[in-house]
C-alpha cells in the first residue's frame, strides 16, 4: 500500500507554508510600491556582488553606482554573446558568470534555436526564484484559500520529480520543471513536495501514465484547483478520464494502480463512477470533481484555441493566469484576479524594454536604446532586456510583451509571442501574431469552426505556405475549399508585403492540408515516446520549416483541399 506519512500533521504544514506564501507576496507589492529601492537591491544582487567575476572585471562592475551606469557599461547580450561565458563556467572555471558555482544548467525549450544552457545558482534560488513561486501561490490562496483545504485539494503540473539524465561538464541539464530535490529555506517547497503522486514507479513511465496516476491518486477526492503549465494538459485530463475511464473504474474497484495493489479497493466509488459515465456517456471532469473552483495555466493569444475548449469541459471554474517568463527569468506575477495579466516582478531582476512593431521587426543590437518600467505606453508591445542574479547581463531574452495598462505605476504584462518566429522567402517577414490574426479571421469570415492548425512554409519555384488544419468530417466543403483564398486576402490585409509577393508571382497561393481532429494530439504523444521533454514541448502555430508536413504524414492521411 501506499506510503501517507506526507500527510501527517498536513495542519501545521499547512499554517507554515501559507506564512511563506502571504509574506512574499507582500514582499513584492512593498517592491512594486518602491520600485527605486527594488532596483537598487537588484543592482546589488545581481551586478555589485559579482564585481569580482571575470564577467564583472570586463565591464568594470565595481564603478557600478546606479542603474544608468550600469546601462552605459554593459552592452545588450544575445545568447550567443553569453555562450562562450557560459562554456568556461561549463568547462570548470569558477567566478565567471556569478561568485558563487552553478549547481546546475537550465535546459530552455528551444522555441527559435536549440537548447540553451542556463546557469541555475543556489543564491538566485533562494533569493529571487523561489520566493516569486511563493507569491504566485500567495496570491492563488488568498483569492482561493480553499485549495489548501486539505491533502488532495490541488493537482500541481508545475514540476516534475525527475532524476538528471543530462549533464553538461559536472552540471546537471534540466529543464526547469524537472527537480529532483528541493534546496530547502525559501527554495520553493510545495506542500505536496513528498507526495506519493510524484512517485513515478520506474523509469519506464512515460507523460501521458504520469496524467494517469494523478487522476488515479485524485479521482473520488474533494478537488479544488488545477494548476499547469499549458492548457492543453486540462484537455488530455479530459481526454483521459473519457477514453480509460472503464480502466479507471476497474482500478478504483480494485484498489490497483498498473497491476500492482497500492490502494484500497472502493467498489462503492467504482460503482457511482459507472453512473456518472452511463449518465453523461463519459467521465467528465466536472461530474468527477464538482468542486472544481480553480485552474490555472499560461493566458496568452497563441494559446487560446486550447483555452477556448477548456471552459465547456470545466464549467463554472475560474481560470486565471500563472506568472510569465522563461527558463532565463521570471517577467510578470499575478497578483489579484486580473484575468490575464501579472504585475512586472519588480524584485525579481532589472528590466528594460524595447518598443516592437509587427509591420516593421527589427533586430535588437548591443547599443539598442531602451526604456525602464516607467516610460512604456499602455497596449504597445515590446522586447524585454533582463539582468537577473543568475549571471544573465542585459540579455535580450527574445521574448515579447504587452503593456495592458499600468497598476498604480507598475505596468501589468501579457505574453504575445517569441521575437524572430516569422518567415521570409522573400521580404514578406511574416510573424507569428500576423499569421494567427490572418488565420482567425478567414475561417470566422467563412463561418468555419476554431481548431488546432500550422503553418509550413514550403520551397518551391515560387514557395508558399501550407496551413495543415485539423477538421471533422461535419466542416463544409465548399467553405473549406475557400479557405486558402481567403487566408491569403487575410494575410494580404495583415502584412501588405506578402499580398505584393503574391501579385507578382514571388510567392505561390496558400494550400490548406487537412487531418483528423486529434492528430496533433498524436504527434505530441508520439515526440514525447520518442524522448522529447513533455512540458517543454509546445505546440507551434508557424512552423519554421516544413518538417512537421512530413511527420504528420508519417503517422496519418493528409488531405490537400481544393479550391471551389
Amino acid at each position: 500500500m501506499l506510503n501517507n506519512d506526507w500527510m501527517n500533521n498536513w495542519a501545521a504544514r499547512r499554517s507554515a507554508f501559507m506564512e511563506k506564501c502571504t509574506g512574499f507576496r507582500e514582499e513584492l507589492l512593498r517592491a512594486c510600491q518602491a520600485p527605486e529601492t527594488a532596483i537598487d537591491n537588484l543592482l546589488s544582487d545581481c551586478v555589485r556582488r559579482h564585481a569580482d567575476t571575470a564577467f564583472g572585471r570586463e565591464y568594470g562592475f565595481k564603478h557600478i553606482n546606479t542603474v544608468e551606469d550600469y546601462v552605459r557599461a554593459v552592452p545588450i547580450h544575445q545568447y550567443d554573446d553569453l555562450e562562450p561565458w557560459i562554456n568556461r563556467v561549463i568547462a570548470g572555471e569558477k567566478k565567471v558568470l556569478t561568485v558563487d558555482e552553478p549547481y546546475m544548467m537550465l535546459k530552455t525549450s528551444g522555441t527559435t534555436g536549440p537548447s540553451k544552457a542556463i546557469p541555475h545558482t543556489a543564491f538566485w534560488r533562494y533569493q529571487h526564484r523561489g520566493p516569486a513561486i511563493y507569491a504566485l501561490w500567495g496570491t492563488y490562496g488568498k483569492f482561493f484559500p480553499q485549495i489548501f483545504d486539505h491533502p488532495h485539494a490541488t493537482i500541481d503540473f508545475l514540476w516534475e520529480r525527475e532524476t538528471p539524465g543530462n549533464f553538461l561538464g559536472s552540471f546537471p541539464h534540466q529543464g526547469i520543471s524537472n527537480r529532483e530535490i528541493s534546496l530547502g529555506g525559501n527554495d520553493f517547497t510545495p506542500l505536496w513536495y513528498d507526495a506519493p503522486w510524484h512517485d513515478f514507479t520506474g523509469d519506464d513511465s512515460g507523460f501521458m501514465e504520469r496524467i494517469y496516476l494523478r487522476i488515479r491518486h485524485f479521482i473520488g477526492k474533494d478537488l479544488r484547483a488545477i494548476v499547469c503549465i499549458q492548457p492543453n494538459r486540462l484537455l488530455m485530463i479530459a481526454d483521459m478520464l473519457a477514453k480509460q475511464g472503464e480502466q479507471l473504474i476497474a482500478d478504483v474497484h480494485n484498489g490497483t494502480l498498473w497491476g500492482k495493489t497500492l490502494f484500497a479497493p472502493d467498489p462503492g466509488l467504482a460503482a457511482a463512477l459507472e453512473k456518472l459515465a452511463e449518465r453523461d456517456g463519459a467521465l467528465l471532469p466536472k461530474s468527477v470533481w464538482p468542486n472544481l473552483d480553480l485552474i490555472v495555466c499560461w493566458k496568452s493569444k497563441v494559446l487560446n484555441l486550447y483555452l477556448e475548449e477548456v471552459p465547456a469541459l470545466y464549467p463554472d471554474t475560474a481560470i486565471i493566469p500563472l506568472l510569465t517568463g522563461a527558463t532565463e527569468a521570471i517577467i510578470s506575477c499575478p497578483v489579484d484576479l486580473h484575468p490575464t495579466a501579472g504585475v512586472l516582478a519588480m524584485n525579481q531582476g532589472i528590466y528594460e524594454f524595447v518598443p516592437q512593431d509587427d509591420d516593421d521587426p527589427k533586430p535588437i543590437t548591443p547599443d539598442t536604446a531602451t526604456l525602464f518600467y516607467d516610460q512604456l505606453t499602455e497596449k504597445q508591445a515590446y522586447s524585454v532586456v533582463l539582468t537577473q542574479a543568475n549571471g544573465l547581463y542585459r540579455y535580450a531574452i527574445g521574448d515579447i510583451y504587452r503593456v495592458e495598462e499600468y497598476d498604480q505605476g507598475i505596468p501589468r504584462l501579457t505574453f504575445v509571442r517569441r521575437q524572430g518566429i516569422y518567415s521570409s522567402f522573400n521580404g514578406e517577414k511574416l510573424v507569428e501574431s500576423q499569421v494567427m490574426d490572418a488565420f482567425q479571421a478567414a475561417v470566422e469570415t467563412l463561418g468555419l469552426p476554431s481548431g488546432l492548425w500550422a503553418c509550413c512554409p514550403v520551397w518551391g519555384h515560387p514557395p508558399y505556405y501550407t496551413f495543415i488544419v485539423e477538421t471533422t468530417p461535419e466542416w463544409p466543403a465548399h467553405r473549406l475549399g475557400r479557405l486558402a483564398a481567403e487566408i491569403d486576402r487575410q494575410l494580404g490585409q495583415h502584412n501588405s508585403n506578402y499580398g505584393e509577393r503574391i501579385a507578382h508571382s514571388r510567392l505561390a497561393p496558400a494550400a490548406v492540408s487537412t487531418i483528423a481532429k486529434g492528430t496533433f494530439q498524436k504527434h505530441w504523444d508520439a515526440r514525447v515516446a520518442q524522448g522529447a521533454s513533455a512540458p517543454q514541448l509546445k505546440h507551434y502555430f508557424c512552423q519554421k520549416n516544413d518538417t512537421l508536413l512530413a511527420e504528420l504524414g508519417a503517422i496519418t492521411t493528409i488531405g490537400r483541399v481544393s479550391a471551389t
